[in-house]
């Protein structure tokens, strides 16, 4: 089982969980709110199979690099909003109010006709910043926001 916090304070800040969004092979994904009220994702790196703990070392590092990643494309539009790290192995991002793309599969039409124009742009400006996103298969890395935007999530293999 993994663990996570049921709140926590960085830089007196306090970020109280709600639930849990992901929970894969290489990661959870634990949605939080902090005291403004606004929402954040708390991506925790970690390994669930036999003897996984031995690779939390590799886990952090993943992680760091994934955050490394999200600084260097911050100011895009169309990525959700950095917050802070969480130990070794976790960080927190802007929580995108919305469906993905997998949840949205059966309903192909509400998406808005220059939906993948713009998701084109945002794909664009990261491999302009001499990053692959090698990601856009998995449909859950795709947003669209409750205003009709695109975002892109998980560049943990980028």
């Amino acid at each position: 089982m993994r663990k996570y916090p049921e709140k926590t304070i960085i830089n007196d800040e306090t970020y109280y969980y709600e639930k849990i969004l992901k929970d894969d092979f290489f990661s959870v994904n634990v949605l939080y709110k902090n005291d403004q009220g606004r929402r954040f994702v708390l991506k925790l790196s970690d390994f669930r199979f036999i003897l996984g703990i031995l690779f939390r070392p590799f886990a952090a590092l993943m992680s760091f690099h994934e955050y490394t990643i999200y600084r260097i494309v911050a100011d895009i539009e169309g990525v959700p909003e950095l917050g802070p790290r969480l130990g070794w192995r976790g960080y927190f991002h802007e929580y995108i109010e919305g469906k993905t793309l997998h949840e949205l599969i059966d309903t192909p039409d509400v998406l808005p006709g220059d939906f993948f124009d713009r998701l084109k742009k945002i794909v664009d400006q990261v491999h302009d910043r001499r990053i692959l996103y090698v990601d856009m298969n998995k449909k859950g890395n795709i947003i669209m926001s409750d205003k009709g935007n695109p975002y892109l999530i998980d560049f943990q293999i980028s």
